[in-house]
């Protein structure tokens, strides 16, 4: 969840606008409480996530306020994006470009499988004549 936060603080102030313009449209009246959570970046960063991987923001988030009650919730951003997440199905992201660097130095890939090479058969004694 803090990774998104942060994801969803760098947004352009387009995107930002775009996401909150989404919410007071699909949830006029929860709209503002979810925008003055603290944790209301990283909805807006799931839904421009969302919106990038080719699907409908508005469509998610109707689906996602139809799968239960919000009101009770401590965090209701935190059950969006719980909700949200799980319709829209995106690839885990990396908080930050330096970790993306940082974590891909740490893997280790399997060397690649080894083929003989191909040759013309000259010398080939395990081949039946």
């Amino acid at each position: 969840m803090t990774a998104l936060g942060r994801r969803g603080q760098r947004l352009s102030p387009r995107a930002r606008q775009r996401q909150a313009d989404l919410l007071h449209q699909v949830l006029p009246r929860l709209a503002h409480g979810i925008q003055t959570e603290g944790s209301w970046s990283a909805p807006a960063a799931t839904l421009d996530d969302a919106r990038k991987a080719g699907h409908d923001p508005a469509a998610l988030l109707a689906d996602a306020t139809r799968r239960g009650e919000l009101y009770t919730a401590d965090s209701i951003s935190d059950v969006l994006i719980w909700r949200l997440r799980r319709s829209a199905h995106p690839p885990a992201l990396p908080e930050s470009p330096h970790d993306t660097s940082t974590r891909a130095n740490r893997r280790t890939t399997p060397p690649a499988p080894t083929t003989p090479t191909a040759t013309s058969g000259v010398n080939d004694s395990s081949r039946k004549r």
